[in-house]
C-alpha cells in the first residue's frame, strides 16, 4: 500500500486511507492503466474481491489455503507495473518509520529471549489451546525467523496469528461463533478494532476485558492501539516499516506478548515462563503514565533541591513569592503523592483524555529537564565560584542566575501545581463544553511552550537567565489569568 500511496501523490493530493479506495482512484488508473488496476482490484480490492491482503493480514488464512498461482500472479502484476512505468524509479520514497522512541517504555516489560530459549518456547506453543493446530506452521516459522534474527519476517508471521487467536477467544466469550471462522464479503471482519473495543456492534458490552483482565488488555492496547505506543500492526500492514531494520526489541516484545496468551490458555503448568504470563501491565497508556509515574514528583524534588542547594538564604524575587512557603507548597506535594499511589483505571478511558494527558506528560518531563539543567549549572558555577575559577563575565552571569532563580523556581512550582490540578480533575473533562475544552488545550499548550523554552534557555550552552525570568513572569501571568476566568472547572 505504501508504494501505491507514493505513486498516487505524484498526481493527487488527498490520498485515501483504505487500499480498496486507493485502487479505485482515477489517478492510479491514469498511471498504470485499466488492465493492471482491474487485476489489482480482483486480487487485493474490496471484500467482494479475493481480498487477499486483508484475509492474510487479519489471520484468516491457514497454510496452503491460497493456491500458489494467486501469489505468483500478484508478483507478476507488481513487476509489470514497474516495467510499464519506468518513471517510477524517480518517485521519492517516504522514509520508513522509526519506532525506537515508542519502544523505550516497553523495553523492561519482558525478558530478552535468547536462541537457547527457543526449544522451551516451541514446547509452549504446542501445549496451548490458543493456537489452532492448522496454524502451527506459522508459529514454528516465526520462532525460526526469530532465531535467525530476521525480526521483520518474525513480526509478519506473528501479528496475524495473534489476531487469529484473539478472534477465537472473542467469539467464544461473546457467544458469537459465526464471527470466528470466515471472512465474508457481506459482513465486516472481526479484527483487532472490534476485539479490543469496549462494546460490540450491537451496543452490548464486549466481554474480552472480563475474560482477559486489565493486564492482558493493557498489553494489547499498548502494542496495537494507544497513539503513543508503537501501533505495530497498523504500521507494518500499511508498509510504513522497513522489515530489514525492525529492532530486536520490538520482535522480542511481540513474541513475548503472543507467548503470554499461549501460556494463559496453556494445558501445561503455568509456572513455565512466569515472567511472560505476568507482564508488567501498561506502559504507554497516557493517563496511567502521568498519574503513576514518578516524573511529576521528580520535577518537584529536583526543583526544590536546586533551590535549596544554591539559595539557602536567598530572598524571593517574584510576584508569587508566597508559593515558596513550605505550608503553601505542602498541599500540592501531598496531592502529587496521592496521584502516585492511587490506583488508576486505564482500560477504556475516554478518548477525549488522550490529548490532554499527552500534554501533561510533556509538560512534566520538560519541567524535570529544566530543573535538572538549573541544578547542574548552579552546582557547577557554585563550585567554580568557591574555587575562584570564574572569569568576570561568568561571575556576572552567575549573579544574574542567583537573582533570577527564585522567580524561575516559583514558576516551575506553579507549573507542577497546574499539572496536578488538571490530573486530579481529569474526571470532569467530559462535563466541559467544547469552548472550555479548546481554552484548556490552548492554555496547556502555552505552558508546554514555556517549559520547552525553559529547557533550551537553561542548557549549558545558553544560560540566558534574564530571558528565563521574562518567560517565567509571562507564564505566571497566563496562569493567573486562566484561573481567574469564570469558565473553568475548579
Amino acid at each position: 500500500m505504501s508504494a501505491h500511496t507514493q505513486v498516487f501523490l505524484m498526481h493527487g493530493t488527498q490520498c485515501p486511507s483504505l487500499l480498496k479506495d486507493l485502487l479505485a482512484t482515477r489517478e492510479l488508473t491514469e498511471i498504470f492503466g485499466c488492465t493492471a488496476m482491474s487485476c489489482l482490484h480482483v486480487l487485493i480490492g474490496p471484500p467482494s474481491s479475493l481480498n487477499l491482503r486483508n484475509i492474510a493480514w487479519h489471520g484468516f488464512l491457514s497454510p496452503g489455503e491460497v493456491p500458489d498461482m494467486y501469489v505468483s500472479f500478484l508478483l507478476v502484476v507488481v513487476a509489470t507495473l514497474g516495467e510499464q512505468t519506468p518513471f517510477l524509479y524517480e518517485v521519492s520514497h517516504r522514509t520508513p518509520l522509526d519506532l525506537s522512541p515508542q519502544l523505550e517504555q516497553l523495553q523492561q516489560v519482558f525478558p530478552v529471549l535468547q536462541v537457547a530459549d527457543v526449544p522451551g518456547l516451541r514446547d509452549v506453543i504446542h501445549r496451548t489451546a490458543f493456537i489452532q493446530p492448522s496454524m502451527m506452521p506459522y508459529w514454528e516459522k516465526a520462532l525460526e525467523k526469530f532465531s535467525d534474527q530476521s525480526y521483520g519476517h518474525c513480526l509478519l508471521l506473528l501479528l496475524p496469528q495473534l489476531e487469529h487467536g484473539l478472534r477465537r477467544v472473542f467469539a467464544v466469550v461473546n457467544n458469537c461463533p459465526q464471527r470466528m471462522l470466515t471472512a465474508e464479503s457481506s459482513v465486516l471482519y472481526t479484527t483487532f478494532d472490534e476485539i479490543l473495543s469496549a462494546t460490540l456492534q450491537d451496543g452490548s458490552t464486549n466481554l474480552m476485558s472480563s475474560e482477559l483482565g486489565d493486564s492482558y488488555m493493557e498489553l494489547l492496547l499498548d502494542l496495537l492501539v494507544h497513539p503513543e505506543g508503537p501501533r505495530v500492526r497498523d504500521h507494518a500492514s500499511h508498509g510504513e516499516l522497513d522489515l530489514a531494520t525492525i529492532p530486536a526489541g520490538l520482535a522480542n516484545h511481540v513474541l513475548c506478548v503472543s507467548l503470554a496468551f499461549c501460556i494463559k490458555y496453556a494445558s501445561t503448568d503455568r509456572s513455565m515462563l512466569p515472567c511472560l504470563s505476568k507482564g508488567k501491565g501498561n506502559h504507554t497508556k497516557p493517563t496511567e503514565e502521568v498519574a503513576n509515574s514518578p516524573a511529576t514528583l521528580k520535577a518537584v524534588s529536583v526543583v526544590n533541591m536546586a533551590l535549596h542547594k544554591v539559595l539557602p538564604s536567598h530572598s524571593p524575587d517574584s510576584i508569587l513569592a508566597d508559593l515558596s512557603v513550605p505550608d503553601s507548597w505542602q498541599v500540592y506535594e501531598t496531592a502529587v503523592h496521592i496521584c502516585l499511589h492511587e490506583p488508576v483505571k486505564t482500560v477504556y478511558r475516554p478518548r477525549v483524555e488522550l490529548e490532554l494527558v499527552s500534554l501533561l506528560r510533556h509538560i512534566t518531563e520538560n519541567s524535570r529537564i529544566a530543573s535538572q539543567n538549573i541544578q547542574g549549572t548552579a552546582e557547577q558555577r557554585c563550585e567554580l565560584w568557591r574555587n575562584r575559577q570564574l572569569r568576570s563575565r561568568q561571575r556576572d552571569n552567575y549573579c544574574r542566575m542567583l537573582d533570577r532563580l527564585q522567580t524561575i523556581f516559583n514558576g516551575l512550582q506553579l507549573v507542577v501545581m497546574v499539572t496536578v490540578h488538571h490530573l486530579l480533575t481529569l474526571g470532569d473533562l467530559l462535563q466541559l463544553e467544547s469552548s472550555q475544552k479548546q481554552k484548556q488545550k490552548k492554555f496547556l499548550k502555552s505552558i508546554l511552550q514555556y517549559v520547552e523554552n525553559l529547557v533550551s534557555k537553561t542548557s549549558t550552552d545558553q544560560n540566558k537567565w534574564d530571558e528565563c525570568c521574562s518567560l517565567t513572569l509571562a507564564a505566571i501571568h497566563r496562569i493567573t489569568e486562566y484561573y481567574n476566568s469564570d469558565n473553568i472547572l475548579t
